[in-house]
């Protein structure tokens, strides 16, 4: 959504947001499973962007969530392994300097969130990942 009624430069103003949930269930391989049973399957998915345009500028903040997912399914619920929720957040800023040029700054994973994995329950954590922030620059340019 654009808000181009608000005034003078708050017109740039913009918000997009989508939420997917999804369950499932069925005979997978001869063995009945659930939602919360099916690896790989991402149940809960959310993003939020925010931008902002203003002559030649436009910037961007995306956050993305993705919901717990088992990664490794057994008999045995002791043994199975979870993926915890992640969320990550990018920016991106765009100016145009030609109308056939611009510039761009694109800074990804800014707060550095990586997965994190448990078995059975949270409080026993397997594994835990840190993530970089990457930075790319550069120009764009049509001819």
């Amino acid at each position: 959504q654009q808000f181009t009624w608000l005034p003078g430069f708050l017109r740039g103003l913009g918000l997009m947001g989508n939420y997917t949930r999804l369950e499932t269930e069925g005979d997978f391989g001869g063995t009945y499973r659930r939602t919360g049973e099916i690896t790989g399957f991402t149940p809960r998915s959310a993003n939020a962007s925010l931008t902002y345009t203003y002559r030649g500028f436009t910037g961007r903040v995306t956050t993305s969530y993705t919901g717990r997912i088992i990664t490794s399914y057994t008999a045995n619920a002791a043994s199975r392994i979870y993926r915890k929720p992640i969320t990550t957040t990018n920016v991106n800023l765009t100016y145009r300097v030609h109308r056939h040029a611009n510039v761009f700054c694109d800074l990804s994973n800014i707060f550095e969130t990586g997965p994190s994995f448990y078995r059975y329950v949270p409080e026993r954590v397997r594994e835990l990942r840190t993530l970089p922030a990457a930075v790319t620059f550069g120009v764009n340019g049509q001819f």
